[in-house]
């Protein structure tokens, strides 16, 4: 079984897994394997494991981190167009337009300070989303704390 092919039945198995510590550390190792890949030479390894984080649709927060850093190596290496904060806001309301709006305004806060959190905007944006969210229907304890985690960088 060649390289690459290991690597894909592993980030496969960890899309369907359910523990997140074996997700945290499994994806994280994988990563770290495919940005040594790409510094010692395998730039195609490298590419190949990125893309293929990349591309599968795990539902899970721990599994969105790792397909931000695939995200962010792809741009780096020109294999996907960057997209703007704009873009990214217009595609989250098309994909998840049967949303309630309380929700919608939720995945969209946390989807653009996970994914966009090196731009100038990110935590304004968020924190209007959250605003809006709030004002359509309480926020639960995690989305609170999820509040405080985004006011706490907006001081810094």
């Amino acid at each position: 079984m060649d390289q690459f092919s290991e690597y894909q039945k592993e980030i496969e198995a960890l899309s369907l897994s359910d523990n997140p510590r074996q997700i945290m550390e499994g994806l994280g190792d994988i990563c770290f394997d495919g940005e040594s890949f790409y510094r010692n030479g395998n730039k195609a390894l490298a590419k190949h494991i990125f893309k293929h984080i990349y591309a599968l649709d795990a539902h899970s927060d721990y599994f969105s981190h790792a397909r931000t850093v695939a995200k962010a190596f792809l741009i780096t290496l020109e294999e996907i167009p960057p997209i703007s904060l704009e873009e990214a806001i217009l595609q989250i309301k098309h994909e998840h337009a049967s949303l309630a709006a309380h929700q919608l305004n939720l995945l969209i806060a946390k989807r653009i300070f996970r994914e966009f959190s090196h731009h100038q905007d990110a935590i304004h944006i968020t924190m209007q989303y959250l605003t809006k969210a709030e004002a359509l229907t309480p926020l639960s304890k995690s989305d609170l704390r999820f509040k405080a985690l985004v006011s706490s960088n907006k001081s810094e």
